[in-house]
């Protein structure tokens, strides 16, 4: 297979123009420059990407709920998860983990409520690791099943990789969070950690939708009077091990925090814009040099689901070429730590997007502007692949999921 483009987009952000690809065997065996008039033409060539952040089993609720605050929309996910049925978050699953292969994803980190994730993610090919969530606010019974997730973990370990999710600061008791501490060992975490302002108030002043709540279930749950990463990090819970969403409220003193611990941050711009949560300090993360990744998280808050999307709106608000660099390089970055690039003896896997489209003399950050709304031709070992084959039949279930939700 021969496949010509007007700019190749490397790992580190470095740009190739006017070149072609000779694929055989399912591996890149030369990148030549030049467009050869006999191949098919795409105007960029990027690596396959790396989802920093997803909840796949929500892909079939994409739509339903508009975009607002953060609390009731958070309100009523968690009602539309008691009322849908479990068999609906198996097809939930199989259709996110399609959506980002769809997308050019090759690897995601996911949390997961219902479980059906990582069997879906090892079954149709994507990589990635699957993080069990666990919350609650009832210590005994809450506890107890947190215990029993953590146990089937373990035993998957070492068939596909997994990971525990204690979901955030509102919503995972210090029962729960004791459980984590003391039997999670060798298990990668991730915690939502300082999304959104209400979680702010929450966290730093006891005040704020979250406390009313508490109160109206007559609940007795402490503020931390503090940032959430913060309170997280005197638990213990911020290390290598962890992977930290959001981030959305750091001031100078909790990046350095992270900083320290050495942790990853996972930042989700489409969904805290959906959300109307402020945009993480990434000018700030860039400059201490703290790992970034990018990631979508649900369809319920990211309608695109894209990654150059989630690219954009990070580069948009700097202007410096070598930001856009690091955030390009960031969201290719797989779960080994390796980056998914394009080189010449390296596998054939790669995004194409936009036949016949000139970017001829553009920088990163206007290519990346112009291929943000494409659905790009997904090439896995130098064939073109087609996720959209059951198109019709997950419109039908879209529908039916909206009806059972509106009841």
């Amino acid at each position: 297979m021969r496949l010509s483009a007007g700019v190749i987009i490397l790992a580190d952000g470095t740009l190739l123009r006017d070149v072609t690809l000779t694929v055989i065997d399912g591996v890149i065996t030369d990148i030549a420059s030049g467009v050869d008039i006999d191949a098919v033409f795409y105007s960029v060539v990027t690596p396959l990407f790396h989802n920093g952040h997803s909840h796949i089993e929500y892909q079939l609720l994409s739509g339903i709920l508009p975009p607002g605050p953060f609390f009731p929309w958070i309100r009523d996910v968690v009602r539309m998860k008691f009322c849908l049925p479990k068999a609906l978050w198996a097809l939930s699953s199989f259709y996110g983990v399609n959506k980002l292969l769809e997308m050019g994803y090759a690897s995601t980190e996911d949390c997961s409520d219902s479980g059906f994730a990582a069997f879906m993610m090892f079954s149709c090919g994507l990589r990635g690791t699957s993080y069990r969530e666990v919350n609650g606010l009832v210590s005994d019974i809450d506890s107890i099943c947190c215990e029993s997730r953590i146990d089937d973990l373990h035993r998957c370990l070492g068939k596909m990789p997994v990971g525990i999710a204690p979901h955030a600061v509102y919503s995972t008791c210090q029962a729960v969070m004791d459980v984590v501490l003391s039997r999670a060992h060798g298990l990668p975490v991730c915690i939502h950690v300082d999304e959104s302002p209400e979680e702010d108030q929450f966290c730093r002043s006891n005040a704020g939708p979250f406390v009313e709540m508490f109160s109206n279930r007559n609940i007795e749950y402490n503020s931390p009077n503090s940032s959430a990463i913060m309170h997280f990090d005197r638990l213990g819970l911020v290390s290598q091990n962890t992977l930290l969403v959001h981030g959305c409220n750091w001031s100078p003193d909790d990046i350095a925090v992270v900083k320290a611990r050495e942790s990853r941050v996972s930042v989700c711009p489409e969904s805290n814009q959906f959300l109307q949560c402020k945009r993480p300090p990434v000018d700030l993360m860039y400059q201490s040099g703290i790992p970034l990744v990018i990631g979508t998280d649900s369809a319920l808050s990211c309608p695109s689901m894209s990654p150059t999307k989630q690219l954009l709106l990070l580069m948009d608000r700097e202007s410096d070429p070598n930001f856009h660099k690091w955030v390009f390089h960031s969201q290719v970055t797989a779960e080994s730590g390796q980056p998914y690039d394009i080189q010449v003896k390296g596998g054939a896997d790669f995004c194409a997007f936009g036949r016949g489209e000139s970017v001829s003399g553009k920088t990163l950050h206007d290519i990346i502007r112009q291929i943000a709304v494409v659905i790009p031709d997904v090439f896995r070992s130098g064939n073109r692949m087609d996720y959209g084959q059951c198109q019709g039949r997950r419109d039908d279930l879209i529908r039916v999921v909206r009806e059972l939700a509106n009841h």
